[in-house]
């Protein structure tokens, strides 16, 4: 296990060089550090990344560098194993609660680091210019803004489309979960219909499954947007939610 005060100490005085990358264990970007050494932007990085460090928990810290991360492509699968045993019994709500927000506090995001390390670099490239640029203006050398400012612009853009993108892989990595835990809903609501005699209300859903009586409810008023099921509402004001071919087939089997 790396540590996080030797990583932040490292960062803050040979970042430029990014000798913590090396000590992390991320060669690819020490090299990329090592390879922009010369323009002063690693030493930038280096240096907020070692107070980053510094001021982190042990545990943010193996998150953050990717030592306490899963891979995006598995969260599914887990996610799906995680729900199998809450259905079965072997988690209860509170726990599965909190597993399911510690995988999905986990995930890493393939190329991320890197898009961060240039995103770095351009914002470090628009705060020089700016400088540059101010420093012309009071001066009386300024010749053409325009073209000064253009470039700041770009390179502060770039430096935000990267940044976006970098936090962006892991929403994709969340559509799969929700995907995983949407079917899951669905299929426990089927099983209590099927069980009830097609018809069935949210508390019904709750008292079959897993689901609590939120989780149930969304999943139904889903189902019942898609089609799936029809819903009706009692004298008493209940909402039934009527899945008309299992209702239809339990009429058959008692007919």
């Amino acid at each position: 296990m790396k540590d996080k005060t030797t990583a932040g100490v490292l960062a803050i005085c040979l970042g430029g060089f990014g000798v913590h990358r090396f000590y992390l264990d991320q060669p690819g970007m020490g090299l990329l550090y090592l390879v922009f050494c010369l323009t002063g932007v690693p030493s930038i990085v280096g240096l907020i990344e070692g107070i980053q460090y510094l001021t982190m928990t042990q545990g943010e810290f193996e998150v953050r560098t990717g030592r306490g991360r899963r891979s995006a492509g598995a969260l599914p699968e887990d996610l799906g194993r995680l729900h199998a045993l809450h259905k079965d019994g072997a988690l209860t709500a509170a726990e599965f609660a909190t597993e399911k927000a510690r995988l999905l506090g986990q995930v890493h995001a393939p190329g991320s680091g890197g898009k961060r390390f240039f995103a770095w670099m351009l914002l470090a490239f628009a705060v020089i210019g700016a400088g540059v640029e101010l420093d012309h203006f009071f001066s009386g050398r300024q010749s053409s803004p325009g073209v000064g400012i253009a470039m700041i612009a770009l390179f502060g853009l770039g430096a935000a489309a990267l940044f976006r993108s970098a936090q962006g892989t892991l929403p994709a990595a969340s559509k799969g979960s929700h995907e995983v835990a949407s079917r899951e809903a669905e299929r426990a609501i089927l099983q209590a219909a099927r069980k009830l005699g097609g018809k069935v209300t949210i508390t019904d859903v709750a008292a079959e499954s897993t689901l609590s009586f939120t989780e149930a409810r969304d999943a139904l008023d889903l189902l019942a947007k898609a089609g799936a099921c029809e819903t009706q509402v009692t004298d008493d004001g209940l909402i039934v939610y009527d899945f008309v071919e299992l209702s239809r087939r339990k009429q058959l089997g008692s007919g």
